[in-house]
């Protein structure tokens, strides 16, 4: 189907993209969040937006991008930015990263 990603286990941005843009996503008016463990409840013509319309990747060099690069792509629309982590922030229970524990982005 060209969407496949992981769950919980992790995935591409770019499938989720495709997806809303093929499928559009449902508004919280017209399905609103139930915090519940259930089978999920999928009809397709039911408050459908779409509401993304295209996106492209900004180009990484050595990792960084540079503000001005950023600054231009912001003019846009707005901007994801993706984190790789390392296998230390799989246990990561609450505060703020400072960078100098172990293993915690790659």
């Amino acid at each position: 189907n060209g969407w496949t990603n992981f769950g919980c286990n992790g995935g591409w941005y770019d499938n989720s993209y495709d997806f809303l843009m093929k499928y559009g996503a449902n508004l919280e008016a017209t399905k609103p969040y139930v915090a519940a463990v259930k089978n999920c409840t999928h009809n397709t013509n039911e408050g459908k937006e779409n509401l993304l319309s295209g996106f492209k990747d900004l180009k990484v060099g050595n990792g960084n991008v540079d503000p001005l690069t950023i600054a231009n792509a912001l003019k846009n629309g707005p901007l994801g930015g993706v984190l790789a982590v390392g296998d230390g922030m799989y246990s990561y229970k609450q505060g703020i990263v400072s960078g100098t524990e172990p293993n915690m982005c790659s």
